[in-house]
């Protein structure tokens, strides 16, 4: 299997099995997050591979590899996988266009890791030929920049790693498909 695939396999599971069943805040347009008259709407959030695009920030969760490995005679490979939640979330949006700033936006990134870990706990394979590697745990935490926690109010961003096994094709026809 190419590791393209593997890519979109796991973003397809997230939009299929976990997006779709989580609407956040959307970030508005520049400049509106506070005005009062900023009438904020509710999204589902988005699986991207390797970056968010400018337009598509939050809500979303980005998957990246962050190491791999296929040895030359096996027929199996395996790979940590990182996803990064990123939320925004200014305050507290009311009825009569009532706002109030507050801190307590982080409450949608966790609800939004809480939901996925709970689907992948129930999950062995996140598309064919793709297990989650439970054996090997699954971590989850506040993204930090030299362990401290860095300062991106209003986006509110976590993130959960796993590992993974794949199998492997001994041809180039998987590789060719993505070229």
């Amino acid at each position: 299997m190419a590791l393209i695939n593997i890519l979109e396999s796991i973003r397809d599971w997230l939009n299929k099995e976990v997006c779709c069943d989580y609407q956040f805040k959307n970030e508005p347009p520049e400049n509106r997050s506070n005005a009062e008259d900023y009438n904020y709407s509710l999204v589902h959030p988005q699986a991207y591979i390797w970056y968010v695009p400018p337009e598509g920030r939050t809500p979303s969760v980005t998957i990246q590899f962050t190491e791999g490995q296929m040895k030359r005679f096996e027929k199996e490979g395996s790979a940590k996988v990182k996803l990064l939640f990123a939320t925004w979330d200014t305050g507290m949006h009311g009825n009569n266009k009532h706002f109030e700033i507050n801190q307590e936006g982080w409450r949608d990134v966790w609800v939004f890791i809480s939901g996925t870990l709970r689907k992948m706990r129930n999950t062995t394979f996140l598309g064919k030929n793709i297990r989650i590697r439970h054996e090997d745990g699954i971590k989850f935490g506040t993204i930090s920049e030299n362990e401290m926690l860095p300062n991106y109010y209003p986006f509110w961003c976590a993130y959960i790693e796993f590992s993974i096994q794949f199998g492997v094709s001994s041809s180039d026809e998987d590789v060719n498909d993505v070229i």
